[in-house]
């Protein structure tokens, strides 16, 4: 499984991503999960756009975000981490969004985020779970209009946002979502339109799939 965050949270539109999964248990919540294959996987076919998005004054902005995942070391949740996060066109860490006249940077500032499964659903066979440990800063890109602002969960500098994430067997789609145990809100805004004020809620959207490289084979993730 892999990034957008936010996107995610988070995670995005993708056209290279790589994740790395254990073809092993693991234990979360009270839940034990299985993973298989396992190994490298990356995105198909190039991801849809992500969106971040004001839930007060519904602005939406276009991202293309794409990312890396890696399982961590612990038979424990998180089952990945998210442990890069780059622009899909420019490749820099800073993350292009637009829209409602405005032309932003998104950079995530903490890493890795965990990717947390939280529940199985055996008959859609989906799982659903959480990132954490978002943390971003929004800077305006040159010559755009003046926007500034922090995107995190509880408070600036918390470095806690989380957004949900649902996976598919069938498939291999990844889809991020806003919520979560700390949702995501702009903090220290200044400028941008009055589009994204500091206190507003943010949500990070996105979807992609990943398929093993090379085999195409899908992850399949269980929990008895």
């Amino acid at each position: 499984m892999r990034k957008h965050l936010w996107a995610t949270v988070l995670v995005a539109a993708a056209s290279a991503l790589a994740v790395g999964l254990a073809a092993v248990p693991v234990a979360a919540a009270g839940k034990t999960w299985t993973v298989t294959p396992g190994g490298s996987f990356v995105t198909s076919t190039p991801g849809t756009s992500s969106t971040l998005t004001d839930a007060s004054t519904f602005a939406h902005f276009a991202c293309d975000a794409q990312g890396i995942l890696k399982v961590g070391a612990a038979l424990t949740n998180p089952l990945a981490h998210i442990t890069v996060l780059n622009d899909a066109k420019s490749g820099t860490p800073q993350i292009t969004c637009a829209g409602h006249g405005l032309t932003f940077t998104l950079t995530f500032n903490r890493f890795p985020m965990g990717m947390k499964a939280v529940q199985y659903n055996a008959t859609a066979g989906k799982v659903t779970g959480e990132i954490d440990n978002i943390d971003a800063t929004i800077a305006a890109a040159t010559g755009a209009p003046a926007c500034a602002a922090i995107v995190d969960g509880t408070a600036s500098g918390a470095g806690d946002g989380s957004a949900r994430f649902e996976y598919l067997n069938s498939s291999g789609l990844v889809q991020s979502f806003g919520g979560g145990s700390h949702p995501l809100h702009a903090y220290a805004v200044t400028g941008c339109n009055a589009v994204i004020r500091t206190g507003d809620a943010l949500t990070y959207k996105g979807s992609f799939t990943i398929k093993s490289s090379p085999g195409g084979v899908v992850n399949t993730i269980t929990s008895p």
